[in-house]
């Protein structure tokens, strides 16, 4: 396989978290921005809502897996260039929105553009990178993500104030020059994006899963292995939404903070707590490797989403700030292994040509499934069964009561098949075939491979 130069390898590594970074703030803007949009263009809160909700959330996952389909078989980068214009354009665009109907346009255009970014991410970084060097790197992308989820709301109050200041000499609404100002800057990395990276290679591996029906015959073959594993990640989404949606509520409700101060506590505490393990997981994943311990990733992720869930009950529970605080840096410490570990696992095992669907597969069990079921199964919780300041605390940890064993148990019966897995991608990857063995060669190389991935299905109890 042609090894990428490390200078551009990383070039491009970067480029793509700063873009995932850009995402999150194209993604959580409206959430500041909603009271003078409301105001303004008199949507009532339940619509606005659900533009910054399940009509973004269910848009990402729906439309994600047929564009990674399209990621799998096609060149990335200028996907991935189009998808960030479109999401960036569609944010500029929604600085000149109307009403209603135009904003939920926009926000599914942002959506679509979005759903592109991370399958073709984890895709092509696994092709920039040998096995024994894509750990890293693949753990700063996705580590973004725990990241902005703070940090969004950093960068849009910035730019919320360099839009108060422009107001003054434009005539538009500060709303709307906060968006047409983060949009505008989106489109100029998207074209740069496209005009100063390189494709890279794919890596060369039996079968091209180019079809639909190809591709669903490996997700069929490797069920054992990733129909599990997207169990064990639907589980942790619902309960790990309801967390990241009412934890703030819950230190305005029950320790009765300001909304500032509640915000500025959760974002420095989570946000310290995801940049810790972003190199902690990965870090761990290279030592069980050293070691020999070939199922280390599994077992890491099901040890991280234990500490979530446990650590999302006491939140829940605790009368204490100081307990509820490090409940939360553990908790968000711990959905970091949900984001760093599957990708880690994806890349490890499946062919080059498969990635960002399984990639999409995963953000849709998360996103389709938890995070609209989540969020509102709590309030619903807390309204029927109790009462009081704790009561969103409680219902929180009903839910993580109720998906612990669902999420560990499902990750942990994965193992097995992922250590077969992950036998077959070392002989796949460490085989002689490449594209100057003659055609017969390939065949029996071809043969070899099948015949071992028969034989280790039969063993599969």
């Amino acid at each position: 396989m042609y090894q990428v130069p490390p200078a551009r390898a990383w070039y491009a590594t970067l480029f793509l978290m700063l873009l995932y970074s850009i995402s999150y703030v194209d993604r959580y803007a409206l959430s500041l921005l909603a009271a003078p949009i409301s105001a303004m263009l008199h949507i009532p809160d339940v619509e606005m809502g659900l533009l910054f909700g399940a009509g973004f959330g269910v848009m990402y996952s729906l439309t994600g897996l047929p564009l990674a389909h399209v990621i799998d078989r096609y060149k990335r980068v200028p996907i991935v260039a189009g998808g960030v214009i479109l999401w960036t354009a569609s944010t500029l665009a929604s600085g000149f929105a109307s009403g209603f109907p135009a904003l939920l346009l926009c926000r599914s255009g942002v959506a679509i553009g979005e759903a592109v970014l991370s399958p073709a991410a984890i895709s092509i970084i696994g092709d920039l990178f040998t096995r024994e060097k894509r750990t890293f790197p693949t753990s700063l992308y996705v580590a973004i993500a725990g990241f902005m989820q703070a940090g969004a709301f950093v960068v849009c109050g910035f730019t919320i104030d360099l839009a108060n200041r422009v107001a003054k000499v434009v005539p538009l609404a500060p709303w709307r020059l906060t968006l047409i100002l983060l949009g505008s800057s989106g489109i100029v990395l998207g074209v740069l994006f496209y005009c100063t990276l390189r494709e890279p290679a794919r890596s060369t591996e039996t079968g091209n899963f180019g079809s639909a029906r190809e591709a669903a015959g490996y997700f069929w073959q490797e069920r054992a292995l990733f129909g599990w594993m997207f169990i064990g990640m639907a589980a942790m989404g619902a309960s790990g939404a309801a967390f990241l949606a009412w934890t703030p509520t819950l230190l305005i409700r029950a320790f009765h903070e300001s909304t500032a101060y509640a915000g500025y506590l959760f974002g420095t505490v989570g946000t310290g707590a995801a940049l810790f393990s972003a190199f902690c997981w990965p870090a761990l994943v290279a030592a069980g490797a050293r070691l020999g311990y070939r199922s280390a990733p599994v077992m890491l992720l099901a040890a991280g989403l234990g500490i979530a869930i446990i650590s999302i009950a006491v939140a829940g529970t605790t009368s204490s700030i100081t307990v509820m605080m490090v409940a939360v840096g553990l908790a968000m410490f711990g959905v970091g292994a949900s984001g760093i570990l599957p990708p880690l696992i994806i890349q490890y095992v499946s062919p080059s040509r498969m990635r960002g669907r399984l990639v999409a597969v995963n953000f849709m069990a998360s996103s389709l499934i938890g995070l609209p079921l989540g969020p509102p199964l709590a309030a619903a919780i807390a309204e029927s069964f109790y009462s009081g300041s704790h009561a969103i605390g409680y219902a929180m940890t009903a839910i993580a009561a109720a998906c612990a064993p669902v999420a560990i148990l499902a990750i942990l019966l994965s193992r097995h098949r992922f250590i077969m897995a992950l036998d077959c991608a070392i002989r796949r990857e460490s085989s002689p075939e490449n594209h100057t063995h003659p055609p017969a060669a390939r065949e029996s190389l071809r043969a070899e491979a099948r015949g071992a991935r028969e034989k280790a299905d039969r063993s599969v109890p």
